[in-house]
């Protein structure tokens, strides 16, 4: 018969030490699956944002019961992203709001158009009852020194729309036909995938390869398609029409093919008298004149590249080098303006003075028809490094100028206007500076202090802006205070640069958010408290010092992962007791201290005492387990002290009850 037999002697050993381990401390969490994903999300957007949310997952880590989030992010703007900031909030089970993360940054990037990152990188939120977020990006910046900002808070990360097959939209004859043609093309049409759709809500769009992009972005980085590909090349009446021409040239090859076999010897000996007549007249005027004809009609309908091919062959034709030099933009850069089709002109021509005419050109036309909205975007092309010449400068500025006069009440669209040339001269800062000045002094006056505060940011400098910020600051601090959001509070009355009493209610709040945390110890619980000590504020070095004192929890249970606490455990067999200990304390992150313990089983007169052969900091957890008790209806207690100082820390006790048979 075997008897279950309880250890004694218990030797404290190194938590990494890999021995039998009964009745000594180890780390909880090791040697365990250590991370469990909880969810994962794909292919989410955010409204205008040019960086796009690939997939995340909310992952838990097993060893310290801590939520993390991954974020797989690509960029589908058209600019390089040198930095990104984000703000996660997490929400427990029933949904309520329990952490906010404001602004994690990734820093020090280069990721061009198309290219995927953050993957690499744990976001560990501190809550551990987090089982849902919510993401928003805040700020995007760029390697031109340009920056993307959220214009509102309540954006946040959502599914983008979903992708529409090809059939129906199109027949099935045409996608066939387009599958041929890009077949022939490319050598490759494994891109040609669904219907390009544009999201104008959200400021994206999707290629016909299945990528994701923002509207502006004309070149796919997939595909490499041209935005405008899609206009003429899935249009299902073009295509049938393709597809006509195409039937109709096979059936005249064929009719040809028939009538060369009817010609005669005689008619072979004829064409042989005049084929020298013949190749010298065509290789000197027929054939450079049809293929400078046919360059000519490619270029008028846009298809530049194609007529500079044909034109490359015969530069000694008339003004064919001309033409094949650059002048074939203008050509068709001029004929997209006669039509008022001055967005697509900006976009051909390649010198700077055309450029600039089609601008103004295009400005004005759209000011005449009321359209300042369209007169905007189209101002918004001007390519500034471009433009060299100081009169073509001054003169598009003062261009921009006169577009203001025509937006009227639309005081925001007068402002992104002069947001365009406020660095261009001192006319475009100053008077960008008046109007967004008064519009934030109006919204100070009607105490929207929030909206002010936009404005005045973008003006600093001017007049007495600071003051203002400063009052704005102070004021939204007291609307925080009165709500008693302490921790907001704190934050606005700091910017407020001692406006009236604010550094007296930086403390005042900061306390105040100490007392509604029950003065338990969190990174801003302490960090606010440590401050007050300094100045000696109130009783702030009492709750200091009981923050910073080391403290354990101690709870039995039968499980090694469980934080389940049991007054009496019940033993089989083949079960375990065991002791969990969770350590919390110290003034840093850095602070230690030595832990020694007892173990004291009933009847026994000694406790049995060892000490941990580390050192412990917060947030550390350890156990310590036993089997084979041949005393299973008795009591075991654990006292655990501060071995530096000699002082006990905490004790607690267990009833063991055993449910087993006797093994013959």
């Amino acid at each position: 018969m075997k008897k279950m037999k309880k250890l004694s002697g218990i030797v404290l050993v190194k938590k990494a030490e890999k021995t039998n381990n009964q009745g000594k401390f180890v780390k909880r969490g090791e040697n365990m699956g250590r991370y469990n994903i909880i969810y994962t999300k794909e292919r989410l957007v955010q409204s205008n944002c040019p960086l796009m949310l690939d997939r995340y997952a909310l992952t838990k880590d097993e060893a310290n019961g801590r939520m993390l989030a991954q974020l797989k992010l690509r960029n589908i703007g058209e600019k390089t992203v040198v930095a990104a900031y984000f703000t996660l909030v997490g929400y427990d089970i029933e949904q309520n709001k329990v952490e906010e993360i404001e602004e994690y940054q990734f820093l020090d990037l280069r990721i061009a158009t198309g290219v995927q990152f953050g993957n690499d990188k744990a976001i560990y939120f501190k809550n551990k009852s987090i089982r849902n977020i919510e993401i928003v990006c805040t700020k995007v910046f760029f390697d031109d020194g340009d920056k993307w900002e959220n214009p509102n808070f309540d954006a946040v990360y959502h599914d983008v729309f979903k992708s529409k097959r090809l059939y129906p939209i199109l027949s099935r004859a045409a996608i066939d036909y387009i599958d041929r043609k890009e077949l022939q093309k490319y050598g490759n049409n494994s891109f040609f995938k669904c219907v390009p759709i544009e999201d104008e809500e959200n400021g994206i769009r999707q290629c016909v390869c299945g990528a994701y992009l923002m509207q502006n972005v004309q070149r796919c980085y997939i595909c490499h398609r041209e935005k405008e590909w899609f206009k003429e090349n899935l249009n299902q009446d073009l295509i049938n029409e393709k597809i006509k021409k195409e039937k109709e040239a096979e059936r005249e090859r064929n009719k040809k093919f028939i009538n060369r076999a009817k010609i005669t010897g005689v008619v072979v000996a004829v064409i042989a008298m005049v084929v020298v007549t013949i190749n010298l007249v065509n290789s000197r005027i027929i054939i450079p004149s049809k293929q400078y004809k046919q360059a000519i009609e490619y270029i008028n309908k846009g298809k530049i590249e194609k007529g500079r091919e044909i034109l490359s062959h015969i530069k000694g034709y008339k003004d064919s080098k001309e033409i094949y030099d650059g002048k074939a933009y203008d050509i068709y850069g001029d004929k997209l303006c006669r039509e008022k089709k001055y967005k697509e002109a900006i976009s051909i021509y390649k010198t700077s003075d055309k450029k600039s005419k089609a601008i103004t050109d295009g400005v004005n036309e759209l000011i005449a028809q009321g359209d300042i909205k369209g007169a905007k975007d189209i101002y918004k092309k001007i390519d500034w490094d471009g433009v060299k010449d100081e009169k073509e400068y001054n003169d598009l500025v003062d261009l921009g100028i006169n577009l203001t006069n025509y937006t009227g009440e639309d005081i925001e669209l007068k402002i992104d206007i002069l947001e365009l040339i406020k660095d261009r001269n001192e006319n475009g800062a100053n008077l960008y500076n008046e109007t967004v000045y008064a519009v934030g002094t109006d919204l100070l006056n009607q105490k929207k202090y929030f909206k002010a505060m936009q404005y005045f940011e973008k003006c600093p400098g001017y007049s007495d802006t600071a003051d203002k910020l400063n009052q704005i600051y102070y004021e939204c601090g007291k609307n925080y205070y009165d709500r008693k959001q302490y921790q907001k509070a704190v934050e606005q009355y700091q910017q407020a640069n001692g406006y009236g009493n604010s550094q007296d209610m930086v403390n005042k709040s900061m306390y105040k958010y100490v007392k509604s945390k029950k003065c338990k110890r969190t990174e801003t619980t302490l960090a606010y408290i440590k401050s007050l000590k300094k100045l000696n504020y109130r009783d702030s070095a009492q709750i200091y010092k009981n923050m910073t004192k080391w403290k354990v929890k101690i709870y039995f249970n039968d499980s090694r992962y469980s934080e389940k606490k049991q007054s009496s455990v019940s033993i089989g067999y083949y079960d375990y007791l065991y002791c969990h200990v969770d350590v919390s304390g110290g003034e840093t992150e850095k602070s230690k201290f030595k832990m020694s313990y007892t173990t004291q089983w009933s009847g026994e007169s000694v406790s049995k005492k060892d000490k941990f052969s580390g050192k412990v900091s917060d947030g550390s957890s350890y156990y310590v387990y036993w089997d084979d008790l041949d005393d299973v209806n008795s009591t075991v207690t654990v006292r655990v002290y501060n071995n530096d100082t000699g002082e006990l820390l905490g004790s607690a006790s267990c009833k063991v009850k055993g449910e087993y048979s006797y093994l013959y």
